[in-house]
């Protein structure tokens, strides 16, 4: 279920975002300056994956990065002004079944500013991702957020959230990552 709603200036007190320094794997340095005049949210209930981040449909290990085919999270924006800066927030209950669960934020099916190179499978996989590890060998349940950022142009955008486990469990496994209730909130 998404609620939009127009944030008043008393609200909002012109919030206004800079954000600096090493943004994502895909372009280093970037910045991004608005005012928040629209804020959307949706939330994702329950969401199980069987899908392992560094292997293909078959168990053998690539360089491409696979998510689930059902987006976690999904929301529509629609803007007008030359240049928007679109602020991604998210935030689960996590509980990564073996190794990692890994994450994707697009928008216009472009990884979103603030995701990194994975750097712990073999080979290494291109796809831009934030992950959260599983170190205990308890399948814990644990808080995750991360933010994003992307500008973009007038008209409509599509941002969604991409997850998949990763990086061990293959072979008819059912569950390889469990999220609870994951949270998208949008300021644009």
């Amino acid at each position: 279920m998404f609620n939009a709603a127009r944030v008043t200036t008393a609200a909002a007190a012109l919030l206004y975002l800079t954000i600096a320094g090493d943004a994502s794997a895909q372009t280093g340095k970037v910045r991004c300056l608005g005012k928040a005049q629209f804020v959307q949210a949706a939330s994702s209930g329950v969401r199980t994956t069987a899908v392992n981040f560094n292997t293909d449909q078959f168990g053998n290990p690539d360089d491409v990065g696979h998510f689930d085919p059902v987006p976690l999270l999904t929301a529509v924006v629609e803007t007008t002004s030359p240049s928007t800066c679109l602020i991604i927030h998210f935030s689960s209950l996590l509980q990564p079944q073996d190794n990692h669960a890994m994450f994707q934020v697009r928008v216009d099916g472009i990884p979103a500013e603030g995701h990194a190179i994975f750097p712990y499978s073999i080979p290494t996989v291109k796809a831009p991702v934030v992950w959260d590890p599983e170190e205990t060998d308890h399948n814990l349940t644990r808080m995750v957020a991360y933010d994003f950022f992307d500008i973009v142009p007038p008209g409509t955008h599509r941002v969604e959230v991409r997850f998949a486990g990763c990086c061990g469990l293959t072979n008819n496994v059912t569950t390889i990552a469990v999220v609870r209730n994951a949270v998208m909130t949008l300021q644009y």
